[in-house]
């Protein structure tokens, strides 16, 4: 099983929560992961993965615009 840890993080508790989420993951003996920031991330690690955790800050209830703007455009080459 392939899982792709993907955070986006200002003051570094949306890091620490991701690196508990991979650290779990990683507790299953079949499982891959990759932990990445929002800016590392590429498209290729969306569509690798079969499972995919996502973490970002919340402003006004919405999630931050680089985590948004990586889905708009992973979401977009998928279709295709």
């Amino acid at each position: 099983m392939k899982i792709a840890v993907i955070y986006d993080s200002q003051s570094g508790n949306t890091r620490l929560l991701a690196e508990a989420v991979a650290e779990g993951a990683r507790e299953f003996e079949a499982a891959e992961v990759r932990l990445k920031t929002v800016d590392e991330a590429s498209e290729e690690d969306f569509f690798w993965a079969d499972g995919i955790a996502l973490g970002s800050p919340c402003h006004c209830g919405l999630m931050s615009a680089k985590m948004k703007g990586f889905l708009d455009s992973s979401l977009q080459a998928w279709g295709k």
